[in-house]
């Protein structure tokens, strides 16, 4: 999903570019290794989970920019150290989003075609509407769903096309760790022949024990994929609709001297496939 970013799948570093849901709808395998790479973005302001804690808040990181040369996200941040701007960058072409804030939480983001509306309840995101600059109809939409104050299901509604109404797309559904990391997504996908979901597979991760420069980010990296989770995804292990196998991802981190990255070597080995390897870096302020 994706409003800006990439509308992706998973929790801790991967980027977000534009128009990459549509793809994720029309090929599972793609959606799972997307789910592989997503990782880094954006939450910002109010958290549901707690974030880890830092023995200094001075070298409590702002992250600034993650991503390689021709993919990657970009923050700036106004006076009060919130999100003001952010700018993706998708095969070298950059859009900007600005973002309007409300009683503390983020309430919209303005790019130069859409607007992206968030509507919170007791602190929680629990839907993001998008509209296109030129019509007033509702484009697609976004609804979260929460268990104990925790992301249970993330539900995609999307126009088929441009006369119709909004129809259900994708759905993941969340198992989180005690400590806000994510364990095990389900990924499932709208049959509007059966009026059902039918899942499509799942990921499940393991983690480092670094803090995720990109957690207190997370209200924006929801919108569109899977929550930024606390800690650094380490391992991503990808299983199909019968539970078979069918790709592993990892993270290999370089760190700074208050434990945070500064450099991560992702290798994803697809099942009987070749390995392919992406060097991301991380800049903060």
């Amino acid at each position: 999903m994706t409003l800006f970013f990439t509308k992706m799948p998973q929790p801790a570093p991967l980027i977000i570019t534009n128009n990459k849901m549509k793809d994720l709808k029309k090929n599972y395998a793609r959606i799972l290794i997307l789910l592989l790479g997503c990782a880094i973005i954006f939450t910002a302001c109010k958290k549901h989970n707690t974030a880890p804690k830092n023995p200094n808040p001075a070298t409590v990181a702002k992250i600034i920019r993650f991503g390689d040369a021709i993919n990657n996200n970009q923050f700036e941040y106004n006076a009060a150290s919130n999100v003001a701007k952010i700018t993706v960058v998708t095969d070298s072409v950059p859009t900007e989003y600005n973002i309007t804030y409300q009683n503390g939480v983020p309430s919209q983001l303005q790019s130069a075609r859409f607007l992206f509306k968030l509507i919170y309840t007791d602190g929680h995101l629990v839907r993001s509407e998008e509209y296109d600059n030129n019509t007033p109809e509702l484009q697609s939409m976004t609804i979260f769903n929460y268990s104990a104050n925790t992301l249970s299901e993330q539900l995609f509604y999307e126009k088929p096309v441009p006369s119709a109404g909004l129809a259900p797309q994708l759905k993941y559904k969340f198992e989180t760790l005690p400590n806000g990391d994510i364990s095990m997504v389900e990924i499932f996908l709208w049959d509007r022949t059966t009026g059902q979901y039918n899942f499509l597979g799942s990921d499940r991760y393991d983690y480092d024990g670094h803090p995720n420069p990109v957690y207190p980010t997370n209200d924006f990296h929801i919108l569109y994929t899977i929550p930024a989770t606390p800690h650094n995804v380490h391992k991503i292990t990808s299983y199909d609709t019968s539970g078979i196998l069918i790709s592993v991802t990892t993270y290999d981190y370089i760190y700074n001297s208050t434990g945070y990255p500064v450099e991560a070597k992702r290798t994803n080995t697809p099942t009987g496939g070749f390995s392919s390897l992406t060097t991301l870096t991380y800049t903060y302020r």
